[in-house]
């Protein structure tokens, strides 16, 4: 993917800029011009975000990192349980899990998470079963596993847990990340009002507290 840049807004007579946005070529986050001229300088050709340059991700063994998402559930969650005027969730409730579900990924070693898009990045290059310096493909389930416990799924959470192993294994496997894909955001289809791609868009800067 090349370098891509779009305007946020279109620049009026009275203004002396425009607020021009990247996109970042690995995980795909919008990066605004606060920092965008340091990154362009460390990306090279193609633009990385903060993130990515910080964890290297931008080196040519990124196709080992596998990118996957809770935040189908956390926005299904915020728009179905917490917005309602009859809420069925407060918003520290949903809070915590979000930061429970943190604290338990990062408990293995080969996860890193960013906060602002809810992604979790996966380094496949320490995963080998049989071998006594990486860790086991189970011990990566096991940790998804615990991860989607946070957040007390009881409706088909063998369904969706079976998503992310399925595709999990896909990747250790293949090392294949589907172009109309590439991000791993199962959505929980059993919960009732889902709109599942509202959801899988949900940000950080969209959990906000209703007015």
């Amino acid at each position: 993917m090349d370098l891509q840049q779009f305007r946020l807004k279109k620049k009026t007579d009275v203004e002396l800029s425009t607020n021009i946005c990247y996109v970042c070529c690995f995980c795909g986050k919008i990066t605004h011009s606060l920092n965008q001229e340091m990154c362009e300088r460390l990306s090279g050709e193609r633009f990385y975000c903060s993130f990515c340059l910080r964890h290297k991700f931008n080196a040519k063994d990124n196709h080992d990192i596998l990118i996957m998402s809770f935040r189908g559930l956390i926005g299904n969650y915020y728009y179905t349980q917490y917005c309602p005027r009859e809420n069925t969730l407060w918003f520290s409730e949903l809070h915590d899990m979000i930061n429970l579900h943190v604290e338990t990924g990062l408990m293995n070693p080969i996860f890193s998470y960013d906060p602002e898009t809810f992604y979790w990045f996966v380094d496949f290059s320490k995963v080998e079963s049989n071998n006594s310096e990486k860790i086991d493909l189970e011990d990566v389930q096991l940790t998804t596993e615990n991860i989607l416990n946070c957040f007390n799924l009881e409706a088909d959470n063998h369904i969706f847990l079976d998503k992310f192993n399925k595709s999990i294994q896909k990747f250790y496997d293949s090392r294949y990340r589907p172009n109309n894909h590439p991000i791993l955001i199962p959505t929980p289809s059993g919960l009732s009002g889902f709109d599942s791609e509202k959801a899988r868009n949900f940000l950080l800067k969209d959990l906000v507290l209703r007015v």
